[in-house]
């Protein structure tokens, strides 16, 4: 039963009352299977790009790059604390009373690889500056580190902070000159598109609330970095819109309150941002979740295939405009009819419904 404190608070997020009923009915009741009428296979449903028309999607992605159509979408609010799930864990553990014996546990299978193979972390630089800072030695002499005070430096604060983070900030990979974090990585991958830096390059990020002026610090070095290359980097941010959010149940299947009696709400998961990825208003956008990066080496592997993707998309939209043009043109002949059809069949793999044979031509 909702109060008039609930409709408020609805209100405010911008939820009506029929999004939470519907949202309580799927929760308590599930969402009802669909029907599958067969998997999708290679020319039905899966298109396969040849390797020989390469060069022609390439070509094609750049007139759209040079035409300013191209940009990078990466939803980026989410925390790196499932990141350290096992070492938080383990933390909590070693802290609590009933930890304290003479014997020494042994480790967690992902703790002991954390510990073992501490070296081989990107962020061994930035803990390495704050123990010295602290005048403590570097993590590399683990013989005068305990477990428990590198774990509480990477992932406390004071610290690195990482398990209070987002995965925007935390270093990803570690090159000669130094660590970089996700959003690094994401820019440098975004440059890749383009030859030239005739071109502004083009990256909308959604981020938390929460992160945004830390996030929005971390931009602007970034930015300052590559401008001094004469790279020009258009960055935008926005939020999950609260309007998504999911009203929270409790183990009875009742909206879950907090301790002041208030709803308690979860954020949508990210298919609640296609409402960013509308309001955009991009044209041709690749989509990239913030952990979903590679190093320098794997990347032109990555490039080359996302710019073909970018050119198929761009000739199946020409394709697409041939054909709405040609049926505009009335009176329609029966060629461009069946053209039309054999691209909603053949390129779109769309099937035409049953009703249609018995439309006339106009």
């Amino acid at each position: 039963m909702l109060t008039p404190e609930d409709h408020l608070e609805l209100i405010r997020r911008g939820i009506s009352t029929f999004q939470v009923e519907s949202q309580l009915q799927r929760l308590r009741h599930g969402v009802p299977p669909i029907t599958i009428i067969r998997p999708c296979r290679l020319n039905d449903g899966i298109i396969q790009l040849q390797p020989e028309h390469f060069p022609r999607y390439q070509q094609q992605f750049e007139g759209a790059r040079q035409a300013d159509r191209v940009s990078k979408f990466i939803p980026a609010s989410g925390a790196a604390t499932r990141m350290f799930n096992d070492l938080l864990k383990f933390l909590s553990q070693e802290a609590s009373p009933e930890s304290s014996s003479n014997q020494a546990p042994s480790l967690p299978h992902a703790v002991d690889q954390a510990w073992t193979r501490l070296q081989d972390f990107p962020f061994i630089p930035d803990l390495e500056r704050y123990l010295h800072g602290q005048g403590q030695p570097p993590p590399t002499d683990q013989h005068t580190h305990d477990l428990n005070t590198i774990l509480q430096a990477v992932l406390k604060t004071p610290g690195l902070g990482y398990a209070e983070l987002p995965k925007a900030l935390l270093s990803f990979h570690r090159y000669p000159e130094g660590p970089r974090t996700a959003l690094e990585e994401h820019i440098h991958e975004a440059i890749r598109y383009h030859p030239n830096q005739l071109n502004s390059i083009k990256i909308h990020l959604t981020v938390s609330p929460q992160y945004e002026q830390a996030i929005q610090t971390h931009l602007h070095t970034i930015q300052q970095t590559f401008e001094k290359q004469g790279w020009k980097l258009d960055c935008t941010v926005s939020f999950q819109k609260p309007s998504t959010d999911t009203v929270a149940l409790n183990s009875s299947n009742q909206p879950f309150r907090g301790e002041d009696g208030t709803l308690v709400f979860r954020p949508g998961g990210h298919g609640a941002l296609l409402e960013n990825l509308n309001d955009y208003q991009g044209d041709i956008i690749f989509i990239s979740n913030i952990d979903n990066v590679v190093p320098d080496y794997l990347k032109d592997s990555i490039v080359a295939w996302r710019k073909a993707l970018g050119g198929y998309l761009v000739e199946l939209q020409q394709h697409v405009f041939h054909h709405i043009a040609q049926l505009s043109s009335l009176p329609a002949d029966a060629k461009s009819v069946h053209q039309a059809e054999s691209c909603i069949l053949h390129e779109l793999l769309l099937p035409l419904p049953q009703s249609y044979r018995e439309l006339a031509l106009p």
